[in-house]
């Protein structure tokens, strides 16, 4: 599973201008999207509030599937019944053949 996502600065070497995008991975490939110019700070704060949202829906995720596994290992582990049984365990009873007392 490949996840993240960041900051990247791409420069004009003609105009010898700074961009900065926000890359993330979506279905295993690698996407940017363009903010701005680097010495723009809308365009850091856009930057960081990206980042921001695909951390939030990633740790939802990652709790949804945190959640699953719980579930699953807590299901699967034998428990005591809190509820008496009016029968006792086979362990308990006493073969039919022996005396309620002994002399």
């Amino acid at each position: 599973m490949v996840s993240g996502c960041g900051l990247s600065r791409k420069t004009n070497r003609k105009t010898n201008s700074t961009f900065l995008y926000f890359w993330y991975y979506k279905d295993g490939k690698k996407s940017e999207k363009y903010l701005g110019r680097e010495d723009d700070k809308e365009a850091n704060l856009k930057g960081a509030r990206e980042m921001l949202a695909f951390y939030r829906k990633k740790d939802k995720e990652l709790h949804i599937i945190m959640s699953k596994l719980e579930l699953q290992i807590t299901s699967s582990i034998p428990r005591k019944s809190s509820i008496t049984s009016t029968y006792p365990s086979i362990t308990e009873k006493k073969p039919n053949y022996l005396p309620d007392f002994e002399d």
